[in-house]
């Protein structure tokens, strides 16, 4: 969908593969294309650590949010009279 993604933090898992990473996906309709993955994500595989082959269970939880562009008119006016 001609996207761009970029890794901006991450940290190693204890033992192999990661345990937290933050990303930047960019393009036309991005966060569209993205915003239903919230939430909790299952993965099951094959333990490459197991001899039996036993499966694996990983969870990981995803956040998406947007990334505004700043506008030269982004100054937000509130009247006085909605403040509490």
């Amino acid at each position: 969908e001609g996207m761009n993604s970029k890794v901006v933090e991450f940290s190693t898992g204890d033992v192999t593969g990661f345990k937290s990473m933050e990303l930047s996906i960019t393009g036309k309709y991005a966060y569209g294309w993205f915003k239903n993955e919230k939430g909790a994500h299952r993965m099951v595989r094959l333990s490459p650590f197991n001899a039996n082959n036993k499966r694996q269970t990983t969870f990981a939880a995803v956040d998406v949010w947007p990334v505004l562009e700043e506008l030269e008119d982004s100054k937000v006016k509130i009247p006085d009279s909605e403040l509490e």
